[in-house]
């Protein structure tokens, strides 16, 4: 299986919602070089980020990466799997 096209075919799916580990996510980016995804929580209770002097400043959403393919590129991963079967 060719990672670079699973990439370019995911990269399509961009800003679709996806109900995974439970929270709705959005991807929000494809790394193609390390093979994967980018996921941005849609829930509203987002974790408080500190700044560089350890002061909270500002809440973020929760991001998560998520594996295109198996280490092996024998197919695609669980996780991706999993991912996908919760495509909203």
């Amino acid at each position: 299986m060719n990672p670079q096209s699973i990439a370019q075919r995911m990269r399509k799916l961009i800003g679709t919602r996806f109900n995974y580990l439970q929270q709705t996510w959005v991807l929000i980016d494809v790394l193609e070089q390390e093979e994967n995804l980018i996921l941005s929580s849609l829930d509203q209770f987002a974790p408080i980020q500190a700044d560089q002097y350890g002061q909270a400043t500002r809440r973020v959403p929760e991001t998560l990466s998520v594996r295109m393919s198996e280490p092996g590129g024998e197919g695609y991963s669980e996780d991706m799997l999993e991912l996908l079967s919760g495509k909203i």
